[in-house]
């Protein structure tokens, strides 16, 4: 892969790390934020339920339940893509860590809670043998219900989840994520930088990320940096190459600049 070719390809993936990103409302920040909304709806609803009937509490109840379910499972297809574009081994152990806890019982109830209709109805694909395993309940029901040490547990096909350890691993794991995502951003840029062997460093305003990757115009800054600011410059037809910037330390970004615009 020659120099171009690499700074295309390391820019692609400093490019799709960005897109999973809160700052674009993606990502398992996200989702991670969701699980604790819920779930202190869902405690909160568990108390009030014990109460004479209370159909909003009830409602409540098992709704935080299922979108916990949900969210947990958002949370396990980013680390996916992280994991695939980054290759993060300290990723991959919390991905482990997190199916030790939980396994796979997480994404066969995610299936049943994302088609509760169908399976009610008996017409859900794990009844009908379209795919596996098999749902034997010919009307499933979603029943969540607590023990005595007041612990939640969602139970649909015949799987049974414990709500607040498995929001408790997504939430860890939702935080592994993001650092490896930073990471992976991180080196990605360095490397499209070392590719292009043409860099300057610029200012920008200090954020609560760790990287951050911005699509903005550029300004010339030193003999080594040639960058488009206006659209007298005939060097604007480069600047796809290079407008993204990737935050390294605190106020100071790495502008990567493209062989093309020698």
């Amino acid at each position: 892969m020659d120099p171009q070719e690499r700074m295309d390809h390391e820019g692609d993936v400093a490019a799709k790390l960005d897109a999973l990103s809160i700052e674009h409302g993606a990502g398992a920040t996200v989702w991670s934020q969701v699980i604790e909304d819920n779930l202190a709806q869902h405690v909160k609803a568990r108390e009030q339920i014990a109460q004479p009937p209370n159909h909003v509490a009830y409602a409540r109840y098992h709704g935080t339940a299922l979108i916990i379910v949900v969210a947990v499972d958002q949370i396990l297809r980013f680390e996916h893509r992280v994991r695939q574009l980054t290759g993060d081994a300290d990723l991959q152990k919390a991905r482990q860590k997190f199916d030790a806890e939980v396994g796979s019982v997480a994404k066969d109830i995610r299936d049943i809670a994302m088609h509760l209709d169908d399976y009610a109805l008996g017409q859900g694909n794990r009844q009908t043998g379209k795919q596996g395993p098999a749902v034997r309940e010919r009307h499933v029901r979603n029943t969540v219900y607590w023990t005595d040490l007041n612990e939640s547990y969602v139970s649909l096909g015949g799987d049974q989840l414990s709500v607040e350890r498995t929001a408790r691993a997504a939430i860890e794991l939702a935080g592994m994520i993001e650092r490896a995502r930073v990471r992976g951003q991180k080196k990605a840029m360095e490397r499209w930088n070392k590719a292009s062997n043409l860099g300057c460093a610029l200012p920008v305003r200090p954020s609560q990320r760790a990287v951050r990757v911005e699509r903005r115009p550029l300004v010339s800054k030193g003999s080594n940096c040639r960058v488009a600011g206006d659209g007298s410059d005939p060097s604007r037809a480069c600047a796809e190459h290079l407008v993204s910037c990737s935050q390294v330390d605190a106020g100071t970004c790495l502008t990567p600049a493209s062989r093309r615009c020698a």
